[in-house]
């Protein structure tokens, strides 16, 4: 859980992947947003597409969809 941002500060968030995805080659990109509220019920108040492109390499032929659980955001007040 991500603690409430407020209005006038600067902060700083870190993605930490406990390991890559084994995508097929090609570019992918990654989008960020920000909304007020929670995952059923929000507002979204800011979002950039496209911030950050990934050029991928595999290392073995992919196999099916993949979800990203270890997952880690560390999100801190600068």
């Amino acid at each position: 859980m991500v603690f409430p941002l407020v209005m006038g500060k600067q902060y700083v968030v870190n993605f930490i992947l406990e390991s890559w995805p084994n995508l097929f080659d090609g570019q992918y990109s990654l989008s960020l947003g920000v909304a007020t509220g929670s995952i059923e019920n929000h507002k979204m108040c800011h979002y950039i597409h496209d911030a950050l492109i990934i050029n991928n390499i595999r290392f073995r032929t992919p196999g099916g969809f993949f979800s990203v659980l270890e997952t880690k955001v560390i999100l801190q007040e600068i």
